[in-house]
C-alpha cells in the first residue's frame, strides 16, 4: 500500500515538473526597461514637431511662435522634469 502512495506522489512529482518545463518554454513577457528621461523628451519633442506640421492646427494652438524644446519639456511627467534637471 506504501508503494502506491509513493507512485502517486512520484507521478504527481513528475506531472508538476513538466507543467513546469512546459511554463518554462512559453514566450514569457520580459521586462522592458522604462524609457529613461531623455528618450521621453525626445519622443514628446518629435509628436511636438509633428503637430507643427500641421499648419492649421498648430494656427489655432498657438497665435505666436513657440519654442517646440520648451513646450516638449513643459508637458513631460514630473518624474521626468526632475531626472532631466538634475
Amino acid at each position: 500500500m506504501k508503494s502506491r502512495s509513493k507512485a502517486s506522489r512520484i507521478e504527481g512529482i513528475e506531472d508538476r515538473l513538466e507543467e513546469l518545463e512546459d511554463s518554462l518554454t512559453e514566450d514569457l513577457p520580459l521586462y522592458e526597461t522604462p524609457a529613461s528621461a531623455q528618450q521621453m523628451f525626445e519622443a514628446e519633442l518629435e509628436d511636438w514637431k509633428e503637430a507643427s506640421s500641421d499648419r492649421a492646427f498648430f494656427k489655432a494652438f498657438a497665435k505666436r511662435n513657440v519654442d517646440l524644446e520648451a513646450l516638449a519639456f513643459y508637458c513631460l511627467p514630473k518624474a521626468a522634469k526632475y531626472r532631466l534637471l538634475n
